[in-house]
């Protein structure tokens, strides 16, 4: 089960640690990821992630290969969660369509569609 809590919290260890940075500090982070880090710390809502639209950054799909392939067997279950995922600091509808849409692509990949299925118009997982 998706832990959004737990998830905020190890990506403050990240931030403030460096906790499983391959440098042993934090780099690269985004300013849209910042800010809702700084929200959680804040108000303890782990779904801290802006709606504005202009926040719709990658940084939520670039994090979400491992809830794909985790809940692989169970699309719905992958989309959902990476919506979720996503909410934690991209709570911008593109972003969560992004990692939703993503996930279901990398499902698909993962229980054998062939690539022209992947990239066809309407692509869903078989037990979608």
């Amino acid at each position: 089960m998706l832990d959004p809590h737990d998830q905020m919290t190890r990506y403050l260890r990240w931030w403030r640690e460096g906790h499983w940075s391959s440098l042993g500090r934090c780099f690269g982070i985004g300013n849209t990821t910042r800010a809702a880090l700084e929200r959680f710390v804040a108000a303890g809502d782990p779904f801290a992630g802006r709606h504005d639209p202009l926040t719709a950054g990658k940084g939520s799909l670039m994090r979400l290969a491992p809830v794909a392939m985790r809940y692989a067997d169970h699309a719905p279950t992958a989309v959902c969660y990476a919506g979720e995922s996503s909410q934690t600091t991209h709570g911008a509808r593109g972003a969560i369509d992004a990692c939703r849409y993503l996930a279901a692509l990398l499902v698909g990949a993962l229980t054998g569609h062939d690539k022209a299925e992947l990239l066809s118009p309407r692509f869903a997982p078989a037990d979608w």
